[in-house]
This record gives C-alpha cells, sequence and structure tokens, in this order.
C-alpha cells in the first residue's frame, strides 16, 4: 500500500515533467493515475519509508497509513520526493539537471534518517511518551535505611550520602 497517491504526487510537482518522467517513447505520457512506472516509484518509495521508520519498531503500516494533519503532509512530501527521485534514476541528464534532483533526493533521505534514528518522531502519544525519560533512584533515606556497610563501617568509607548523583 502506498502512503502517496499520483494526485497527492501532482500536487507537489509539475505535471508536466512528471508527464515527461513516466513516459519511456519520447512522447509524455497520457494518463498518469494509470501509469506503471509512477505506481511502481510511488510503491517503491513507500517501502523505503516503511523500512526506515519501522526501526527499532516505533511504526507500523497501519499506524503510518492513520496518519492525519500535518503528519501526514510530512510522510506524503517524504514519500513523492523519493518516487520523483527512483523516476529521475530512470533516464540519464544533463549535470545542472541532475543536481537539482540530487539536492531534493538528499533532503528527502536526510529527513529520513532522522526518523531512522529517532531524531525525528511523528507526534503520536506512545512516540512522545517514550521520548520523555524519567529517572527514578533511590534517596538518602532509602540508602540509609539498607544498613549498609558503608554505614556501619563510617570511619573508614566515605559517606554515602555524598556519593549519590547530584549531592556534592
Amino acid at each position: 500500500m502506498a502512503f502517496a497517491t499520483v494526485a497527492d504526487v501532482l500536487d507537489r510537482f509539475d505535471e508536466r515533467t512528471l508527464r515527461d518522467l513516466c513516459s519511456d517513447t519520447g512522447t509524455p505520457a497520457n494518463d498518469l493515475t494509470t501509469n506503471g512506472p509512477l505506481t511502481a516509484a510511488l510503491e517503491s518509495a513507500s517501502g523505503v519509508v516503511l523500512v526506515a521508520c519501522t526501526v527499532g519498531q516505533m511504526y507500523d503500516e497501519a499506524t503510518l497509513a492513520s496518519l492525519e494533519g500535518a503528519s501526514r503532509a510530512i510522510l506524503v512530501d517524504i514519500v513523492c520526493a523519493l518516487a520523483v527521485a527512483k523516476l529521475v534514476t530512470r533516464r540519464p541528464m544533463r549535470a545542472d539537471v541532475a543536481q537539482v534532483w540530487k539536492t531534493a533526493i538528499e533532503e528527502a533521505n536526510a529527513y529520513l534518517d532522522k526518523f531512522r534514528h529517532g531524531e525525528r518522531v511523528f507526534p503520536l502519544p506512545q512516540q512522545l511518551d517514550a521520548s520523555t525519560p524519567s529517572v527514578e533512584g533511590p534517596t538518602t533515606l532509602d540508602v540509609q535505611r539498607q544498613n549498609l556497610l558503608t554505614y556501619r563501617c563510617s570511619g573508614y568509607y566515605p559517606n554515602p550520602a555524598l556519593r549519590l548523583p547530584g549531592r556534592q
């Protein structure tokens, strides 16, 4: 299942360019909605996003498909950029044109790497809760009540209260 549609790609990229990229005959493709290369590129790009976002089991396919609002827009932007990148790589181009596309591809891949490494997350409750660590440990009173060797031999060991984190 692709995370973006042909209409999404047309909203983000020039239709004339897409028609040229999707044609193998030298004349622009007529119907992009059923175009094989564009559909395959969208599926492939969705697969790349899915693989990157399922690292560490942070997301699954159903979660990504159910995104809404700005999160959905970011997902669709990444998928569309990767799909067009796949179309661009189907044919050789002049160096100056290729550089423009290369920049767009690198930007999409960099954003995807941030998802892969957990630097970016979609704002879902589970992911937001996971990004807020909580630190708990024993208090000084808890340590004293354990009657450890360091308290029983106070003249030999340093005071444990001074060795706890945050104590000086």
